[in-house]
């Protein structure tokens, strides 16, 4: 939870080809280190989006990817 966080994983994302199309932060503790972001991309080919939670994954500004829905248009 510090500026400049989702710009790195909106970089990564956009490096690979892969647009953001909504972003939700779930309200964290006061005292909370992290913050839980929820984000929806629009429709990425599969090899873009896992080279993109690759890059995500590597960077010291996240501590972990939960979970990734892949969802039909």
């Amino acid at each position: 939870d510090r500026p400049g966080v989702l710009g790195e994983i909106g970089y990564a994302l956009g490096a690979h080809g892969v647009s953001i199309a909504s972003v939700l932060q779930v309200e964290a503790d006061e005292d909370a280190r992290t913050a839980e972001i929820v984000l929806t991309t629009h429709i990425a080919a599969g090899a873009e989006l896992e080279a993109a939670l690759d890059a995500i994954s590597a960077s010291d500004v996240v501590e972990e990817i939960c979970n990734v829905i892949a969802m039909a248009g």
